[in-house]
């Protein structure tokens, strides 16, 4: 199963470094050389997957926030599973003629394997032409980074609710409060639930929420943050 799919969503950073090493892979490198396709096609993956992981940081901090920028990343993530399959096609292509010395892919299938990659090379630079008009910055410098992390630390210091309104969480708020209001019969042994992901992903919020949610109010006589 792809990482992405497999996580979320929730470690970005993660899967496009995936998708760096298997562009700089010698499976992938060797299949368009030997098929004689063009490697600035890689180059150019490449250069627009940095674009994108220069911005990513942003939306995610953002999409709380925003529902349109929540929906570009979803966009995004799907591009990625796209991305990691027809690599992992290339990769799987190329095994094929290093375990089948007579096996030689067709020349239909590279020119499918070609046109895929084109139009992964199109929808990235759609999604590109979209973060300007989605406020979208690049975080990765110093400052901007060191702010980000003083303001986690202010709203992880409190129970309050520092974001009113979340998107696209309140599937993840009510499996969190069916979990703690249910009654399993196992009163005598503690329980943990984890929030985990990277960091502006929303765990804090999301906590602050089931954390001041009646649910929890009418279940527990005594709660500590």
């Amino acid at each position: 199963m792809p990482l992405l799919e497999t996580l979320g969503g929730a470690l970005f950073g993660a899967v496009l470094q995936m998708l760096f090493d298997k562009l700089d892979s010698h499976q992938v490198l060797d299949y368009f050389r030997g098929r004689k396709l063009d490697e600035k096609l890689l180059k150019n993956l490449r250069r627009k997957l940095v674009s994108i992981n220069a911005v990513v940081d942003d939306a995610e901090l953002k999409q709380f926030r925003n529902p349109y920028v929540k929906a570009w990343l979803d966009e995004v993530r799907d591009v990625l599973l796209d991305t990691e399959d027809l690599l992992d096609e290339i990769d799987y292509e190329f095994s094929k003629t290093q375990s089948q010395l007579q096996y030689q892919t067709s020349s239909n299938k590279v020119r499918i394997l070609e046109s895929k990659l084109k139009e992964l090379l199109d929808d990235l630079e759609s999604l590109l032409n979209q973060k300007d008009d989605l406020g979208l910055k690049n975080v990765g410098g110093v400052g901007s980074e060191l702010g980000n992390k003083v303001l986690m630390k202010r709203n992880e210091s409190s129970s309050l609710v520092a974001e009113e309104v979340i998107y696209g969480r309140d599937e993840d708020k009510q499996i969190i409060l069916d979990w703690l209001t249910s009654d399993n019969g196992n009163h005598n042994h503690l329980s943990i639930h984890s929030v985990v992901g990277m960091g502006g992903m929303g765990k804090t919020t999301l906590a602050q929420h089931v954390y001041n949610d009646p649910m929890i109010e009418a279940n527990f006589s005594i709660k500590a943050w």
